[in-house]
């Protein structure tokens, strides 16, 4: 059985497939799409959307801020098709056909019932009317894409997640996402999400005070390397160091998107016992978020940008992809439980993964461990 999940998010296009009996091809790419005629370049096209070649995955500084614009908003758009049949055919041979194809939503955009419709109709279409030469694909699910940073992350701590209450933080290019989870079920009340939060925030008011504080401008390409590197922003040939512009900008957006989380989950009854961290700009919130809950078990998954669509292919790999009559699908009020009927095989030394904190940090993981029924200590004779 053949098996892809797709994660199209706003800074990276991410792909897991393979078959299921063994472990899964992952690739990522940068998600920066547009024309081939507007690249000013000679090569030819990586897919082609209604006649019109398109290049897909090339660096941000290479195509500036164009992409950023593109790909907001463009779900079911030329640049949301060029990306999936990107995903579907790039530097992949599937034998036979898909047998299934899963791909993520964000939390808001999940809990719209018509637009995950919607979603799953464009696949269909997109596989029926392309001119390109596509696989088949049997059988497709629109999920909520932090289920799949839950199954990467139980996967990694042996099934521990199923025993706790927990809350997800997916630190995206575009979005912060936060999705609550308690003894394997995910809840509503505790869930949402922001535009306000992701890396193209920090990189939008960063380009917005460049001339004030530093009389230069610069596109949203240059920026981003500048803020995934050492804060140096490069115009002319001439070396500018905004380390300092770009902290105190990065400072700001977190605690304004920590702010909503921390709304969002007041009057919880309980504590969280785990907070799992994910996505392409988890390095900048980990600091935060642990001061945050500083009594949970935080843990960061082990590929921040390739976790969630690992854990999609772990979804398909274990059957359990929603039907129309699955509660996942049900449409309920908010604070209501939606079932998440996910088990997983365990892997993997847990004992392992606490040798890979801090000395410091081993007894709290074990307390937390130990206080969501695990008896750790006869376990690992400590």
């Amino acid at each position: 059985m053949y098996l892809m999940a797709i994660d199209m998010g706003h800074g990276n296009l991410k792909r897991a497939c393979g078959d299921a009996g063994g472990e899964p091809q992952l690739d990522v790419w940068p998600a920066c799409t547009m024309p081939l005629d507007r690249t000013g370049t000679d090569q030819s096209g990586d897919v082609v959307v209604d006649g019109t070649p398109w290049r897909v995955g090339v660096s941000p500084e290479a195509m500036g801020s164009t992409p950023e614009i593109l790909h907001r908003n463009c779900l079911d758009s030329d640049p949301w098709r060029a990306q999936l049949l990107y995903a579907l055919t790039h530097d992949v041979t599937v034998p036979g056909k898909i047998d299934q194809l899963v791909l993520g939503l964000p939390v808001d955009e999940y809990l719209d019932q018509k637009l995950r419709e919607r979603v799953e109709g464009a696949v269909r279409a997109l596989l029926k009317g392309s001119s390109m030469t596509l696989p088949e694909v049997d059988r497709i699910a629109v999920v909520l894409q932090s289920f799949g940073t839950y199954f990467s992350a139980n996967v990694r701590l042996e099934g521990v997640l199923e025993r706790a209450n927990v809350l997800l933080i997916d630190a995206g290019h575009g979005t912060l996402g936060w999705t609550h989870v308690r003894l394997g079920r995910l809840l509503r009340n505790g869930t949402g999400t922001t535009r306000q939060g992701g890396v193209a925030r920090i990189i939008e008011e960063v380009n917005t005070r460049l001339p004030q504080r530093k009389g230069i401008a610069a596109d949203n390409g240059c920026i981003r390397a500048a803020i995934e590197g050492d804060g140096a922003i490069i115009v002319k040939g001439k070396s500018h160091d905004c380390r300092g512009l770009i902290g105190e900008v990065r400072d700001g957006v977190i605690r304004c998107a920590l702010a909503l989380i921390k709304r969002s989950i007041k009057g919880l009854s309980e504590g969280f016992d785990a907070v799992v961290l994910t996505g392409g700009g988890a390095e900048h919130y980990h600091s935060a978020v642990r001061r945050l809950f500083p009594r949970a078990l935080m843990h960061r998954t082990d590929s921040d940008v390739q976790a969630t669509v690992y854990g999609l292919w772990l979804l398909a790999k274990n059957a359990i992809a929603p039907t129309p009559k699955d509660d996942l699908h049900s449409s309920q009020d908010i604070g209501d439980e939606l079932t998440f009927r996910a088990r997983i095989r365990v892997r993997g030394p847990l004992r392992a993964r606490l040798l890979e904190y801090p000395p410091r940090e081993r007894p709290q993981m074990l307390a937390v461990l130990a206080s969501i029924g695990l008896d750790v200590l006869r376990k690992w004779g400590a």
